[in-house]
């Protein structure tokens, strides 16, 4: 491996801030740093820029419930007594699996825009696509800035009737109308859809998803109302 090469070098730091280069790999960029000033100062300036990167992900209030029953296990002796309620979507593991699966995507699919200059397509979107009941994150959708294609990962297997689907809506920004876009995967599986032409100027609104029975293709109105949503974060490097 050439570590004098600046793309290969700006890639590697990139990946060591991120935390995505694991293994031997980091433990050779690791022994590089302390005899490369230039290595450390790539390593310093994705450590500045990545903050900025991941700030413009929307923030998320915790739900209001979460408080009380922090209390009760911080300060059992001064927080009310309460009933032991049934574990909500901020307690299950299931949860945290499939969030801790999803995080580790989108840094992939950060780590895949830092490979500038190669024969790579660059995604210029993504959204993790969470159920609308509980937020835990099912689907991580992404797409090249032309957004001519989606890159759709299941991040975890569903329990599925056999003529049943997840079909994948777009709502666009200022309408209550929305357009099909495919079936999705369900298994732990991965998919491209394809987007027709006339749906790409409109495909930056909200992405839905339904569960439904479909006999032929994709239907061009939902039947139901949707079980999950996401919206859009640019990357912007």
């Amino acid at each position: 491996m050439n570590y004098r090469d600046p793309a290969l070098c700006d890639l590697l730091a990139a990946q060591y801030a991120l935390g995505t280069l694991n293994g031997g790999a980091r433990r050779r960029f690791e022994g590089l740093l302390p005899g490369r000033p230039d290595l450390r100062r790539r390593v310093l300036d994705w450590q500045r820029r990545l903050p900025e990167l991941l700030g413009a992900a929307p923030a998320q209030d915790p739900p209001p419930e979460l408080w009380p029953r922090l209390a009760q296990r911080l300060w059992p002796t001064l927080a009310p007594a309460a009933a032991a309620p049934a574990p909500g979507w901020f307690e299950r593991l299931a949860f945290w699996r499939g969030w801790a699966l999803a995080t580790s995507l989108l840094a992939g699919v950060f780590a895949l825009a830092l490979l500038l200059g190669q024969q790579t397509e660059i995604p210029g979107y993504v959204v993790m696509v969470s159920s609308m009941k509980d937020r835990t994150p099912m689907w991580v959708v992404s797409a090249a800035p032309e957004m001519d294609k989606l890159y759709v990962k299941s991040i975890q297997p569903m329990d599925m009737p056999e003529t049943a689907s997840c079909l994948l809506w777009i709502r666009p920004t200022g309408s209550e109308r929305v357009y099909p876009l495919g079936k999705l995967p369900w298994r732990g599986d991965e998919r491209m859809l394809k987007v027709a032409r006339e749906l790409r100027p409109m495909l930056k609104g909200e992405l839905l998803v339904t569960v439904e029975p479909v006999r032929n293709g994709m239907p061009e109105q939902p039947s139901v109302a949707p079980q999950y949503a996401g919206s859009w974060l640019p990357i912007k490097i």
